[in-house]
């Protein structure tokens, strides 16, 4: 204690596994700076995730700055609840953030009966599909009916918000929007890896760089990028490499098919999961996401055009939000292989118009979705 007040602590609930990279390993460190930012430097930070049966508390901060707890999530015991109870008596729990909480989850009342000061519920998801009339007033019914539930709900998008509105029945004042931000400094265009992806990864020079990073998941449409890039390759087209990025262990096997199909191999590179996603960006013509299933405002897309480099995103969700059509990049009809390929070919063929993209992709990134921006946004919100 010091002058006999406890030291404050912000919670973070995660539902997922930390420390995976990917978007959520910048999420982490957002949400680490944005407490630091409300509540001072030596604020302490508890990262908690879904792993185990047993409450563990794992020392993380020689690496980050922020002690981690495994702890089961979805159910606790009487007996982890108060030894939960015991090892938070020591904070005074400022805030706590729980990620993907519907309103009524059991953490809500553990955490006000603590003392909690706030809690807030933060969506990287839609939080539910889209009600009306009688359905949707029964379900605002029921949130009002809550008595625990968060004091704010914050999402990427305002789509993604809109599923709490008009989905869940969350009270306007209750919900927020946090576009997600980008290290500008660290994803921008610099000549000099102008040739880092060919050279990583044996690319002829002048071939044009298509980019993809993100999960395997089916719903990224991983799958019908492969079935664009088989309908550009049988047009006779020979100027683009596609990387694909974010694959780990054996799951770029999945699209063996669509690889064999369309004969690919000589065009289509699965990189792995890599660190330098910034350099490779400088060598980059184009970026695509494929979205399939629902999608947020993804942080592969702000990189892209920080990087100065146009997109071409399905018209989902978040991604509609990031991108501007004919200004910054282009979106596409979800699921449409021949829509897509067409935008590639356009772009492809006509280097003027990607470079006037790719110049309004950087400044609206600097404009509205910078890092600073997103952590600031954040910090007041909680």
């Amino acid at each position: 204690m010091i002058n006999g007040e406890k030291p404050s602590v912000v919670v973070f609930l995660f539902q997922c596994k930390i420390n995976t990279g990917y978007a959520i390993e910048k999420l982490e460190f957002i949400f680490r700076e944005s407490a630091k930012k409300k509540y001072g430097e030596d604020v302490n930070i508890l990262f908690t995730f879904s792993e185990c049966d047993e409450m563990e508390v794992l020392d993380y901060k020689e690496r980050t700055g922020t002690e981690c707890m495994s702890l089961s999530l979805k159910k606790m015991s009487p007996k982890q609840l108060e030894e939960l109870k015991i090892y938070l008596a020591q904070f005074h729990v400022r805030v706590v953030v729980g990620f993907d909480t519907q309103p009524q989850h059991w953490s809500h009342r553990f955490f006000r009966s603590i003392g909690a000061a706030k809690i807030v519920s933060y969506w990287g998801a839609p939080m539910s599909s889209l009600n009306s009339g009688v359905s949707l007033l029964l379900k605002k019914l029921e949130v009002l009916s809550y008595r625990h539930q968060p004091d704010c709900y914050v999402f990427e998008s305002s789509e993604m918000a809109d599923t709490a509105l008009n989905g869940r029945g969350v009270v306007g004042s209750r919900v927020a929007v946090c576009n997600l931000g980008v290290d500008t400094v660290r994803y921008k265009y610099k000549p000099e890896f102008q040739n880092y992806a060919a050279d990583q990864f044996g690319i002829e020079h002048g071939k044009k760089i298509l980019y993809f990073s993100g999960h395997m998941e089916h719903r990224k449409g991983v799958w019908l990028l492969l079935e664009a890039i088989s309908i550009l390759k049988s047009q006779g087209r020979d100027d683009f490499h596609l990387l694909i990025f974010g694959n780990k262990g054996n799951e770029a096997e999945y699209f063996g098919k669509w690889m064999l199909a369309g004969d690919l191999e000589a065009v289509v590179t699965f990189g792995g999961y890599r660190l330098d996603l910034d350099r490779i960006l400088s060598s980059v013509y184009l970026g695509v996401i494929p979205s399939t299933g629902w999608d947020s405002f993804t942080m592969s897309s702000i990189e892209i055009m920080s990087s100065s480099v146009p997109l071409i995103a399905s018209d989902l969700q978040g991604l509609k939000e990031a991108v501007v059509p004919a200004v910054n990049g282009f979106s596409f009809s979800s699921g449409n292989a021949e829509a897509l390929a067409n935008h590639i070919a356009l772009l492809l063929e006509n280097e003027s118009l990607r470079d006037y993209l790719g110049f309004n992709a950087r400044a609206s990134v600097e404009n509205r979705y910078s890092l600073e921006t997103n952590i600031n946004r954040l910090a007041k919100l909680i």
